[in-house]
C-alpha cells in the first residue's frame, strides 16, 4: 500500500518468493485506512455503536429511564464509535457524520422530533458532542505520550 496517491502500475515486490498485492484499504489495529487519501474507514465503528445502542434499547425496553440508557451508552457504546480516533485525520463532512450518528441517538432515546436540535439534551445529560470527545481523546493521547 501506498499512502497519499495511486498504488504503483509497473512495480512489483516479492517477499519470500510470493508477490505482494498492492491494496486499497489497510486494517491496522481495528482502524482501516485507505490508501489514496490517508482517511479512515469509521463504518465498522458506526455499525458497532448502533448495534450495542439497540442493544440497550431493547434490554430497557419502553419502561427506560432515559439516564440511565444515557450512562450506558456513554459507557458500552461510545468506546466502540470512538476507538482509535486518536489517529483519524476527520474532515468537516466526517465530523459532521459523527456527530449525526450522535444527536441521532439522543433523538432515539429521548424520543424527541427528528427536526429538533439536540444541544439542550446533550447539555443536561453531562454529554459533549463528538467532535469535542474526538479531540478530547487526541488531546489526552498527545498528553500521555509526552
Amino acid at each position: 500500500m501506498t499512502f497519499g496517491g495511486k498504488n504503483p502500475d509497473k512495480c512489483c515486490i516479492i517477499f519470500n518468493d510470493n508477490k505482494l498485492e498492492w491494496i486499497e484499504k489497510l486494517t491496522y489495529l481495528g482502524c482501516q485506512f485507505f490508501s489514496h487519501s490517508c482517511g479512515v474507514d469509521f463504518s465498522t465503528n458506526v455499525r458497532k455503536f448502533y448495534g450495542g445502542l439497540n442493544n440497550i434499547i431493547s434490554v430497557l425496553s419502553k419502561n427506560r429511564n432515559k439516564i440511565s440508557c444515557v450512562h450506558l451508552v456513554k459507557t458500552y457504546c461510545v468506546p466502540s464509535l470512538l476507538y482509535g480516533c486518536e489517529v483519524w485525520n476527520l474532515s468537516c463532512a466526517e465530523y459532521r457524520h459523527l456527530n449525526v450518528v450522535w444527536n441521532n441517538t439522543f433523538r432515539k432515546k429521548i424520543n424527541c422530533c427528528w427536526r429538533e436540535s439536540t444541544r439542550q439534551l446533550l447539555f443536561y445529560c453531562e454529554v459533549l458532542p463528538t467532535a469535542y470527545l474526538v479531540d478530547q481523546q487526541t488531546i489526552m493521547l498527545q498528553k500521555v505520550a509526552k
